[in-house]
C-alpha cells in the first residue's frame, strides 16, 4: 500500500516539475532563446533584397537547420503563446511558415494602401488585426470567423482578396501574402542547388564551396537555401576534419 502511494505522489511530483518548467520558460524565453534569434538572423536576408515585394517569411524548415526539431517545436509555441511570431501552414503547403507578428500587422496596414477599395471596406482588415493575436489556430470555419468579427460575407471575400485568408474544404486558412513569390524562388533555388551537387562525383560539397556559389534566380544568399534543403532532408551535413560537408540525401 505505502509503495502505490509513493509512486502516486512521485508522478504528482514530476508534474508538477513539468509544468512549473513550462510556465518558467514561457515568462522567460526572449532573445535568450536560440529559435527566436535564428528567425531574427535569417529575417536579416531580405534586408539585401532590393526591389522585391516579399513578405519577411522564415520556413521552419530552416530552423531545423539550426537545432533539434522538437527543441524548435517547443520554443514555437511559446513564442506564439507570447506573440512575438504567427505560424501558418494549410494542406498545400509543405512546411510550415512563419511570420514574426509585428511583421505580419504591418504587411496588413500596408495592404490598405495597396488595394483598391474604399476606406470604409478597408476597414475590416483592422478588424481582423485585432483579432488574430489571439487566434492561434492554423484555420477557421467561415461561420465562425464572422461571428468573431461581427463581418458579412462581402467583408470575408476582402480579406480573401487581400490575400489574407484563402478557402480550401470546409476552412479559411490563415495566409500569407505574397508567400507565393518567395516558395517560387525556393524552388528554382532547389534546383539550381541540386544539379551542382549531383555533379560532384560522390554528389557531395563542402559547405563553404556551396555557400559561395550564385544562384541568379534568388535574390537571397546562397546560405538561405541550404538552410531550408537540409531542414527538410532534402540534403544532409557532417562535420569532417576538413570543414562542413554537405551531401544529397
Amino acid at each position: 500500500m505505502e509503495t502505490h502511494i509513493m509512486i502516486k505522489y512521485t508522478r504528482m511530483y514530476c508534474l508538477f516539475l513539468m509544468v512549473i518548467s513550462t510556465i518558467l520558460c514561457i515568462y522567460t524565453i526572449d532573445i535568450e532563446c536560440d529559435t527566436w534569434y535564428n528567425i531574427l538572423t535569417i529575417r536579416e536576408s531580405y534586408n539585401h533584397v532590393n526591389g522585391a515585394l516579399l513578405s519577411p517569411v522564415v520556413f521552419k524548415s530552416q530552423l531545423y537547420y539550426f537545432d533539434e526539431r522538437t527543441i524548435v517545436d517547443r520554443d514555437l509555441n511559446v513564442l506564439k503563446r507570447k506573440k512575438k511570431i504567427r505560424v501558418f501552414n494549410s494542406p498545400k503547403m509543405i512546411v510550415s511558415s512563419i511570420l514574426v507578428m509585428d511583421d505580419y500587422l504591418y504587411i496588413m496596414d500596408q495592404l490598405k494602401d495597396t488595394l483598391e477599395m474604399p476606406e470604409e471596406d478597408l476597414s475590416i482588415i483592422d478588424t481582423f488585426k485585432d483579432f488574430i493575436g489571439d487566434y492561434r489556430n492554423y484555420h477557421i470555419r467561415k461561420t465562425s470567423l464572422k461571428k468573431k468579427l461581427k463581418c458579412s460575407d462581402k467583408e470575408i471575400t476582402i480579406l480573401v482578396q487581400a490575400g489574407i485568408i484563402i478557402s480550401e474544404g470546409p476552412y479559411l486558412w490563415f495566409r500569407i501574402p505574397n508567400l507565393g513569390k518567395v516558395t517560387q524562388i525556393c524552388k528554382k533555388a532547389k534546383a539550381s542547388l541540386l544539379r551542382i551537387i549531383r555533379k560532384k562525383r560522390f554528389q557531395e560539397i563542402m559547405q563553404m564551396e556551396l555557400e559561395a556559389k550564385n544562384i541568379p534566380s534568388s535574390p537571397f544568399d546562397t546560405l538561405f537555401h541550404i538552410r531550408d534543403l537540409i531542414g527538410r532532408d532534402v540534403l544532409g551535413k557532417k562535420d569532417t576534419t576538413s570543414g562542413v560537408v554537405i551531401f544529397l540525401k
